[in-house]
């Protein structure tokens, strides 16, 4: 029997990627930091009739981490791996502190990275296998008020596609998503409504995240951008030169802070 692992699963994207798996009829395996209600998602997974367990594991803590991933590989058979974990924000470089900065880095570029080598071995051993990881639009230029986690999405997005032409030959698939701002909670409904209309404009809701991050998936792609006005800011992107971009993106954010 085969599961689908979701780490970060409690809320938000992590929440609506469980749900659109379920319907597609697959088994859960959901990692959430312990006392996120994690049973609310569980409940409405198991009614529509998979099979779902859960582990509530701080995942910054490297031993429990290495000890969830050797119980992973003993007990279960994975075949979809979503590494959803992270963290994000925006605050002055000066005025953030260390744990801060350090904890994203950990979130957003140590976990996903020992997540997938220590699984990827359960991943071939599986007839067919798939990788989601999460990056950002963001990622596609550098972020005053930002810096650290931009750079870490563009880790994830080198990550990703790297490895999906390296894993090609073992069927396993690689996709990694770039997402809009999603309005998850009511800081990131705060920091989209002062972005004004750019933030407005580039936000998707996790529901057809879910869909169109595991459509993607399902079919092999390397790369999933969603919603129109994110793919159009895409190939603007590649148009407009970096110094431009980043000034933009660097006064948009700015208005966050005030």
């Amino acid at each position: 029997m085969e599961y689908a692992l979701i780490t970060g699963a409690s809320m938000g994207l992590g929440s609506a990627l469980a749900n659109e798996l379920t319907r597609r009829g697959f088994n859960l395996i959901l990692v959430s930091l312990p006392n996120e209600n994690i049973d609310k998602v569980v409940d409405n997974c198991r009614c529509m009739g998979v099979l779902c367990y859960t582990y509530e594991f701080d995942l910054t803590n490297r031993e429990s981490l290495i000890n969830l991933t050797r119980e992973i590989n003993q007990r279960y058979n994975i075949s979809v791996l979503i590494n959803n974990v992270g963290i994000g924000g925006s605050q002055r470089f000066l005025d953030s502190s260390l744990s801060y900065i350090e904890s994203i880095m950990r979130l957003n570029i140590e976990i996903i990275t020992i997540l997938t080598h220590q699984l990827l071995t359960n991943l071939k051993r599986q007839k067919q296998s798939h990788i989601l990881n999460i990056s950002s639009m963001v990622s596609c230029t550098p972020v005053g008020y930002k810096t650290v986690y931009p750079a870490s999405k563009e880790y994830i997005r080198h990550f990703s596609r790297g490895l999906h032409e390296e894993l090609k030959a073992d069927n396993i698939s690689v996709t990694v998503a770039l997402l809009g701002p999603m309005p998850t909670s009511d800081d990131i409904k705060r920091r989209i409504k002062a972005q004004c209309t750019i933030g407005k404009l580039l936000t998707i809701s996790t529901q057809k995240a879910a869909k169109v991050s595991v459509d993607a998936i399902m079919r092999g792609k390397s790369e999933v951008v969603v919603g129109f006005i994110n793919k159009l800011s895409l190939k603007l992107l590649k148009i407009i030169s970096m110094y431009i971009c980043t000034k933009i993106a660097t006064k948009t954010v700015k208005r966050e802070l005030r």
